[in-house]
């Protein structure tokens, strides 16, 4: 069964660094739905001058219906509530209201200091960041390319051998998959990927 997300900012602008792979299309196979919050909508709209490649993705966007929906929906109470969490700002706020509201199934986030602030106040909420998602994308055989994938996005947005690999560890164990770790060594290895 495909799972409902609210998408942050942070792997919003992440997932268009790799619009040209077909990323978009690519989460259709692993979401039924994704909601982005009027706030996320803004924060990723305020520099679409200077970044017209994210017109394709507002241009899809239907008010709280669509595989793109622009989420108006969300806890009131929640939100007032995770506003006052140092870390969490207000486009994550909205998200976090909203996962509630929606009955979601993950938030999709690349800011590491709102998973740790949110872990700390809903600990049963999972978030996924960008390298998650290719990891999934990878262990269901979706794509062929997550290699390339995985290259663009660190010349873009580099990150820690460290963090490609719990990725893959989250991954394996979110989809009941048994793993190796020379298999997950291989898979992070940053020379094989030549990304360092």
């Amino acid at each position: 069964m495909r799972k409902v997300v609210v998408v942050d900012n942070t792997a919003l602008i992440n997932l268009t660094i790799l619009r040209d792979f077909n990323i978009f299309n690519l989460l259709k196979n692993l979401f039924f739905q994704i909601h982005i919050p009027t706030k996320v909508k803004s924060e990723y709209e305020f520099m679409l001058r200077h970044k017209p490649e994210r017109a394709w993705l507002l241009e899809k966007l239907k008010p709280n219906a669509g595989f793109y929906s622009f989420c108006t929906r969300y806890d009131s109470i929640v939100l007032c509530t995770i506003q006052t969490v140092k870390d969490i700002d207000a486009g994550e706020a909205e998200a976090v209201a909203q996962f509630l509201k929606v009955n979601a199934n993950y938030i999709l986030s690349d800011d590491h200091r709102f998973t740790v602030a949110l872990k700390m106040k809903e600990p049963n909420i999972k978030v996924l960041s960008t390298l998650h998602i290719l990891a999934i994308l990878d262990l269901n055989r979706i794509t062929l390319d997550v290699d390339k994938l995985i290259q663009v996005l660190y010349k873009e947005r580099p990150f820690s051998k460290s963090k490609l690999r719990k990725a893959y560890v989250d991954s394996h164990i979110e989809l009941g998959i048994r793993m190796s770790k020379k298999w997950v060594d291989k898979k992070c290895d940053f020379a094989r990927l030549k990304v360092t």
